[in-house]
């Protein structure tokens, strides 16, 4: 299990929430969306807390002073995260983990997120697969359903790979984009407006044909 893996399965133990595959899909797109362009556990802190430990450091300031902290070690992160969950401040974001709700049905929470300081755009955003396997829904599957589970992995990662690169993926969107950003910031690489069409033509086609096909395979998804 790597590093992200061993702190999301702290994180969710120690709130008493399952772990299993709803949460791990939610923890990691919440510390991608706090930690990107870095790697969600380059501070050992994937939620960017603000909650103090011995011999941790801090890594940028907010307000007056709070930290987001650098901690010296995964365990760190674990114990800080949990304490502040566990504060009166966020009982929908502790009620949804320990339910394990999707964070799609999370925008309830939003004032919640928006007190942690991360928002809730993230909900509906498309981040890179997950690095650690957790059990599916806690449940046992029949071969029938983890084939159908496979293939919704395999119709998922290819529009994930439009924005980033997932298995050597050439991410078109978000190099088209990356060039307009670039371009309007004074920066001399040419933007290629016709590319980008044609991406977001193919990203609303594929959007368009994915959604049938996974909704028909999340509803056989709950059938031997």
């Amino acid at each position: 299990m790597t590093p992200w893996g061993i702190h999301a399965t702290g994180v969710l133990q120690g709130i008493g929430a399952p772990v299993n595959a709803q949460n791990g899909d939610t923890l990691w797109a919440w510390g991608c969306a706090e930690s990107l362009p870095f790697d969600p556990m380059h501070i050992n802190n994937p939620l960017d807390t603000t909650w103090f430990l011995p011999g941790a450091t801090p890594w940028n300031t907010i307000g007056v002073g709070r930290h987001v902290w650098i901690y010296p070690t995964v365990a760190d992160g674990i114990t800080a995260t949990v304490l502040t969950l566990q504060q009166s401040y966020y009982p929908l974001i502790v009620a949804h983990l320990k339910a394990s709700h999707p964070r799609a049905m999370w925008g309830d929470a939003c004032a919640e997120l928006g007190l942690w300081g991360t928002g809730c755009s993230w909900l509906a955003r498309v981040f890179p697969p997950v690095p650690d396997s957790f059990p599916v829904g806690g449940i046992d599957l029949t071969p029938a359903q983890e084939a159908k589970l496979d293939r919704l992995t395999s119709l998922l990662t290819p529009l994930a790979g439009m924005f980033y690169g997932v298995g050597g993926s050439d991410p078109i969107v978000k190099k088209e984009l990356d060039a307009i950003l670039t371009a309007a910031s004074g920066g001399a690489a040419p933007v290629d407006i016709a590319g980008l069409v044609k991406a977001v033509g193919t990203l609303t086609t594929n959007v368009t044909v994915l959604d049938g096909k996974v909704n028909r395979l999340l509803a056989e998804l709950h059938t031997p």
